[in-house]
């Protein structure tokens, strides 16, 4: 166990300078009235104890004087208010959960609600014990471990330097998950947490026998933010786009605010939205023809986040997708999949006529084999055997998916952590590739 003292209200020790008063005011020469008595027996042990044949002589003992001090130093520790606290010895590993998403950039802590928990943990950084580790873990728009367990102080901060704020939502449960498998193999460790928000999985973190901590950054909800904004391609023959918005009124305060539509930078488009506090608004853009350009929908606000005040689109018309289909042998299934879209317009070829060349097609779906060189499209290769492109690095045996792309297009809306997998290859990727 380990024992912390200090004193709460440090300005009510200002208050002592009146223990000297009082103690001089028994130092000073006494100033009696003449009475007239009977006998002198009685007071005369009283008259040497207070007696003072000059100012400021020693003081001799006096009850009463001792009682006025103690009294006056039990209200100077009321008011000073000293504690002790008593805890558990420091653990030797502690992860800490930094929170990097748009909300983070608020301005109602100076300068930002992200300059400031960046400071804190640089300040844990810089209070390191000898023996003591430390992970950090950035939790944006992806969780990442921006640096493993190192009692190194450098390497810490140059990692904690490269952590920025992104303009994305953030999940401190899967950070939380994340934080929970690694802690729970340590012997001591403890997990921080620096945000601005309160979703964090502390009770799994306490389950799992870890010491959990939550630091919040910004009590300040004045926002208004758009929330979502997506785009639909309309359907058989009406191809005009759809905008679906949402705005989110954060504050405790009613808010009006314009919404403006602005295509390639022209207004198009301007509406009134009256929110009450905590009121989600969903708004419905609908083009008389089909455009293509940058859609930008923009709130005239001024709130503590301005990052959320904007969002962008891209329109274009719907159009054809030719999807080219090769495999070993047909695949009703994967056929039936491909079609399920409106716009696929699909063309199916034998392996031996595949022709990796071949142009016109959008998209080439390569079912059972893998071609001799890249394709000169986007191309799917499902079950594939060994590409010669892109040789084979690591075959893993039931593999665990934990993390993927969310902002990558191709697996924006997809999730992958309830599959289960056989085994796994990992091909050495190009200088092009990018994996998701």
């Amino acid at each position: 166990m380990e024992r912390d003292m200090g004193i709460l209200n440090l300005a009510a020790l200002w208050m002592a300078w009146t223990i000297p008063v009082l103690v001089a005011l028994y130092l000073l020469k006494l100033r009696r009235q003449d009475r007239v008595i009977p006998s002198i027996l009685l007071w005369q042990k009283m008259l040497r104890d207070t007696r003072a044949n000059a100012p400021f002589q020693k003081l001799r003992r006096n009850l009463l004087l001792l009682l006025q001090l103690l009294v006056l130093l039990a209200v100077l520790a009321a008011l000073a208010r000293p504690y002790i606290q008593w805890r558990q010895a420091s653990v030797s590993r502690r992860i800490i959960v930094l929170d990097t998403s748009a909300s983070m950039q608020a301005t109602d802590v100076q300068p930002t609600r992200f300059d400031a928990a960046r400071a804190r943990v640089r300040d844990l950084i810089d209070a390191m014990r000898g023996g003591e580790e430390l992970m950090l873990i950035e939790a944006g728009g992806r969780t990442r471990i921006a640096s493993s367990f190192t009692s190194d102080r450098g390497a810490l901060r140059a990692a904690l330097d490269k952590v920025v704020v992104e303009d994305a939502a953030g999940d401190l449960a899967e950070a939380a998950s994340l934080a929970i498998s690694v802690g729970k193999t340590q012997r001591e460790c403890e997990v921080l947490f620096f945000s601005d928000g309160s979703n964090a999985n502390l009770a799994g973190l306490q389950t799992a026998g870890l010491q959990a901590q939550f630091v919040r950054f910004g009590e300040s909800g004045d926002n208004v933010g758009i929330t979502a904004m997506e785009v639909r391609s309309g359907r058989g023959m009406d191809r005009r786009p759809q905008v679906f918005l949402t705005v989110v009124n954060f504050s405790a305060e009613p808010k009006v605010v314009d919404l403006g539509f602005y295509l390639d930078g022209t207004l198009i488009e301007t509406r009134n939205l009256a929110l009450d506090p905590g009121m989600e608004s969903r708004q419905l853009l609908q083009r008389p023809a089909p455009e293509s350009g940058i859609l930008e929908a923009r709130l005239e606000v001024e709130d503590a986040l301005s990052v959320d005040d904007r969002a962008w689109a891209v329109l274009y018309p719907g159009r054809t997708v030719r999807v080219l289909l090769a495999s070993r042998q047909p695949d009703p299934f994967l056929e039936r999949i491909l079609l399920l879209d409106p716009r696929v317009d699909l063309s199916r070829v034998e392996m031996g006529l595949y022709d990796p060349a071949i142009s016109g097609f959008d998209l080439h779906v390569l079912k059972g084999f893998s071609p001799p060189a890249p394709p000169s499209a986007n191309t799917l290769l499902v079950a594939a055997q060994v590409v010669e492109w892109a040789p084979i690095q690591e075959v893993k045996e039931r593999p665990l998916i934990v993390d993927w792309n969310r902002n990558h297009p191709v697996t924006r809306f997809c999730q992958f952590d309830g599959i289960s997998l056989e085994s796994a290859v990992i091909p050495q990727l190009p200088a092009w590739g990018e994996p998701l």
